[in-house]
Order: C-alpha cells, then sequence, then structure tokens
C-alpha cells in the first residue's frame, strides 16, 4: 500500500492500493477496481454492551486530508449494504461494490493483528454486568454513536479545577437555599437508579423568573459536564422523538432540560412526563424489515420551568412520578454571573469521583437506600413512587457529602417531606370531584330560578345537575366523565336509579332531563352561601 500523506505502511495481498485507487489485474489483464481512491481500515471496535463489531475506515482524494468514519462490520460484508457509504464520500457504486467487499475482507483478514483494538459505546452511563463500569470513564473507549450526539458525548469530561469547583459549591450548600442541594442531590441520585433498580422521576423546579432555576440547573451539569446549555442541557424545545433519543445516550447521567413554558400545550407536560419516566422508547420498524434496537434508559430528569410541570388534571401517574419544587423564596445564588463563570472553567471532576466510590460501594448503596425508603414509609403519607424517589435522592445526598464535599450539610426527612405527594393527592377523580364540587359552589345560582342559566335544581336534600353539564365540567377541567362518576359511585357521593341506572329523570322547568344526583351533604356551606356576610359580593 503506498498512499501518499500516511506513514502507515500494510499489507493488501493481491490488491494494488496507491493514490490512483485500490485494484488488482484479472485473467485477462485488465484492472479491477475496489475503489477509485485511497481507503484502509485503521482500528476495529468492539462494543462493551452487545460485543457487535465495527470498523474504522480511513479514506479521501489524494492531496486532501483524509476523512474517517466508524461502519458496522455487517455493513462491509454486503455489497447492497456497503454502497451507503456513498453518502460520506466513498467512490462506492454498485458496479465496484462487490470488489470492494471483497478487498476490504482480505485487508482485515492478512492485517488482522495490526489493526489497532478499542471498546466502543453508543451511550453513556452504566454498561456491560456488574456496574463495574461507567462510560465515557472507560480507557481507549469511542462514541460510535449517531455524530449529533457526538457533541454530548465530549462535553462529559473534567476540565480545570476540582478545588475551584468544590470550595463554590460547598458555600452556596453551606449558605444556600435547600433547592439547591436538592437540584445537587438528584444529579448524583441519576447514576444510582439503575444500580438501585429505581424508575427515572422529574424532579421540576418553577417558580418566578430570576429566581435562579437555570443557574441551580447548570450547577447540576457542572457535576458531569460543561454547563452550557446546547452542549449538556437542552431546553423544552425539542420533538418526542429527539427527548427519547437524548435520555437514551446519556442512559444514566441526569437528562437536563430548561424553560418548560416553551411547550404551548397543557397536555404535552404529562406526556413527556410519561414518555421519560417509562424508561424506554418506542418500538420502531426498519425499512428493510425487521425492528429496530429498543432504547433505553435509567436516569434522573431534572428541568425548570416557570409554572408547575403537573396539572389539578394530570394523571396520578404523571404526579406520582414528580417531585415539584416552588422557588419563589427569593434568588438562590448572590451573584450568578460569577457563580457560572466558576463552574464553567471548573468542571466534571465530582461525577468520576462518585462513580469511582460507588462502584466498590453498589451493597452499600442499596442498604442506604433500603434505610430511606422505610424511615419515609414510618415518617410520611407519601406512595410508594414517591418515596423511592426521595430515598434515592437522600441516598445521593449522603453519599456525594460522605465522598465529595465532607461539609456535614445534608437534606433530612423533613427537608424533603413537603414536596411528596399523599396518595390523595394524587386521586385524580378525587380531585375532578373537588373541582366540580367548586363549580357547583361557585354557581350555586344557576340551581335556583334566579340563575342566568339552568343548571339543573336542588331539591330534597340533593343537588340535581343536568347531565350534559356534569360532562361539561369535568371535560372543562381536563378530567374523564366516566371515570369520575364511576368513582364517585364507589365512594357514594350520588344517588342511583332504582334499576342501577347512573343518571335520573328529573322534572325540570317543565321538562324531564337526565341528571346527576349528589348528595347535597357533600358541598360544605353550599346551603348558607347566600347568607354568608362575610362575603364581598
Amino acid at each position: 500500500m503506498e498512499f501518499s500523506g500516511t506513514a502507515i505502511m500494510w499489507d493488501t495481498g493481491e490488491w494494488i492500493a496507491n493514490d490512483d485507487g485500490v485494484y488488482k489485474t484479472n485473467a485477462y489483464g485488465v484492472n479491477q477496481f475496489a475503489c477509485p481512491h485511497p481507503i484502509f481500515m485503521i482500528t476495529r471496535y468492539s462494543n462493551v454492551d452487545t460485543d457487535v463489531e465495527s470498523v474504522q475506515l480511513v479514506y479521501g482524494r489524494p492531496g486532501r486530508n483524509y476523512k474517517t468514519k466508524i461502519v458496522p462490520r455487517s455493513d462491509l460484508a454486503s455489497a447492497n449494504k456497503i454502497v451507503k457509504l456513498a453518502e460520506y464520500g466513498v467512490g462506492v457504486t454498485s458496479e465496484n461494490a462487490k470488489a470492494l467487499v471483497q478487498f476490504l475482507s482480505d485487508f482485515e483478514s492478512i492485517n488482522y493483528d495490526k489493526i489497532i483494538e478499542k471498546k466502543s459505546c453508543d451511550h453513556m452511563g452504566w454498561v456491560g454486568r456488574g456496574f463495574k463500569e461507567f462510560a465515557p470513564y472507560i480507557s481507549d473507549l469511542e462514541f460510535e454513536g449517531q455524530d449529533s450526539f457526538r457533541q454530548l458525548f465530549n462535553s462529559v469530561r473534567e476540565v480545570g479545577s476540582y478545588e475551584k469547583w468544590l470550595k463554590t459549591i460547598r458555600d452556596y450548600r453551606k449558605n444556600g437555599n435547600i433547592v439547591v442541594r436538592m437540584v445537587m442531590a438528584a444529579s448524583f441520585a441519576s447514576v444510582l437508579l439503575k444500580p438501585l433498580g429505581a424508575l427515572p422521576f422529574f424532579v421540576h423546579l418553577w417558580g418566578d423568573t430570576e429566581t435562579g432555576k437555570s443557574v441551580a440547573l447548570l450547577a447540576a451539569v457542572s457535576v458531569w459536564a460543561e454547563p452550557v446549555i446546547g452542549k449538556y442541557a437542552y431546553t423544552f424545545n425539542s420533538t418526542d422523538v429527539g427527548n427519547e433519543l437524548y435520555a437514551a445516550c446519556l442512559n444514566s447521567l441526569p437528562l437536563c432540560m430548561d424553560e418548560l413554558q416553551i411547550l404551548n400545550k397543557r397536555s404535552d407536560f404529562d406526556d413527556i412526563i410519561y414518555r421519560l419516566c417509562e424508561g424506554t422508547g418506542r418500538l420502531r420498524g426498519k425499512k428493510d424489515g425487521g425492528i429496530q434496537n429498543i432504547k433505553t434508559w435509567r436516569n434522573c430528569i431534572i428541568t425548570t420551568g416557570e409554572r408547575p410541570i403537573t396539572s389539578m388534571s394530570s394523571g396520578g401517574g404523571a404526579v406520582n412520578r414528580v417531585i415539584e419544587i416552588e422557588c419563589n423564596g427569593g434568588k438562590f445564588f448572590k451573584n450568578p454571573r460569577e457563580f457560572c463563570r466558576t463552574i464553567q472553567s471548573n468542571y466534571g471532576h465530582a461525577g468520576k469521583e462518585f462513580i469511582d466510590n460507588l462502584t466498590g460501594n453498589i451493597a452499600e448503596a442499596r442498604a442506604l437506600h433500603e434505610k430511606y425508603i422505610k424511615l419515609l414509609e414510618d415518617n410520611t403519607e407519601a406512595t410508594d413512587k414517591q418515596i423511592a424517589s426521595a430515598a434515592a435522592l437522600l441516598t445521593a445526598d449522603e453519599l456525594s457529602e460522605r465522598w465529595i464535599f465532607n461539609d456535614g450539610v445534608r437534606i433530612s426527612i423533613d427537608d424533603i417531606k413537603p414536596y411528596l405527594q399523599t396518595k390523595d393527592m394524587l386521586n385524580v377523580n378525587r380531585r375532578a370531584y373537588d373541582y366540580l364540587r367548586e363549580e357547583i359552589i361557585a354557581n350555586h345560582s344557576n340551581f335556583t330560578s334566579n340563575g342566568n342559566e339552568c343548571w339543573g335544581i336542588e331539591q330534597d336534600g340533593n343537588i340535581y345537575i343536568l347531565k350534559n353539564r356534569f360532562n361539561s365540567i369535568i371535560t372543562d377541567g381536563g378530567f374523564n366523565p366516566q371515570s369520575t362518576l364511576s368513582w364517585m359511585i364507589r365512594n357514594h357521593k350520588i344517588a342511583r336509579h332504582e334499576n342501577g341506572r347512573r343518571d335520573i329523570s328529573k322534572r325540570i322547568n317543565g321538562a324531564k332531563a337526565h341528571c346527576i344526583c349528589i348528595y347535597v351533604d357533600d358541598i360544605d356551606d353550599y346551603e348558607n352561601i347566600e347568607n354568608d356576610e362575610d362575603l364581598p359580593f
């Protein structure tokens, strides 16, 4: 092989490889070209998760800079697949594809021991089995995922002074708001979820602008990577597929998203929560048949916005997967610009230090998590999912204080308790009933002859609300009328017809109508609303 501009000499067997390209002479004295320009293999990669091999090709025109491309070996073994390399500038067509396959196969066989061998991975986080290796903290590891994620992969590194970063973060842990400590704990907790067998969950900061939510998010990022929006963290201005691929690439590292208010539809919030907290992507088919590899991840999702990510109408499953923290207690950072300058020049050390300690202490982390689960069960009325998430935060906070900060500052159960949801708070049908109850109280005149509209009638100690009005109120609130009605029946909130029907016929304004009969005893103070002299209207 004699390619100008390369110092490496390889044996190419019967193939002639020079600046004119790669070819061999057949029995008739005709040159059979495999490629019209220089091309050869230089590195062989073995995926640490799947053992699937890829190779790095070097190719290009003489006198120009050579290009490199990592390609699955299976693509180089098929004439039909190798033509895809034409997209990247390789001179391959359907005519010479078979010859190029043969040349690369012969080249690898002849130079097998000379080709550099490295490990590769298409995601970050835990790889292999036994929680012993964590990407990118593996020697001789090469990223072989999508080129668009290479910047993300390269952003996870150690830069600047570890001591400067520690001093800055310790000052805010000691003198700052509990919110900063919660977000830092969430960042460390992300890498614990897979070893602990815990599910992904959200930590969402919301509140007025200029409180420091985005800066707190960047502080969480600085544990692992360059804290700049657009390099590691990004905004909610993204698609569902983009979020899925991003989460899968991070895998175990925290997924950080800023500016929730970019989304217009409230329903999009619940969709994002469910999709990301499932920890698995959609099942998709391939163009050539079969199915694509299903993307998975197990991490903590840290988000910020000017409003909550859940609402009164959010499903219980969505609320259960989120720990929301209101940030309206003043500014978190005295000098946010100086804080950002420091962490953007010094970052990435703490994450590696945490992983180095964790790989040998997985059993200790699991025992600590179980301890906090028991303490939270005994001292709160939170749901199981909320307790598991909170226990992960407390575990990460204690381990990071022990292994990283050594400042005696830890989050207590009393600190985290106000942010946890109880079972009653999670019941979406209970919230729907409360919403209906408030609507009835606010519009009590519409059940009398004095109302502007007719919603029904109060009679016999009960409230008869027109069925279509009932459905309209529940739907407008973002709830499901059928599900709400079933809950109300099970909890004896309504009277039913003697034949078991859910609605009751009632004569209103001289005509029969289908109504839902609600026991008035459940509408607190309903009878006294008109006589309440303290009301300002």
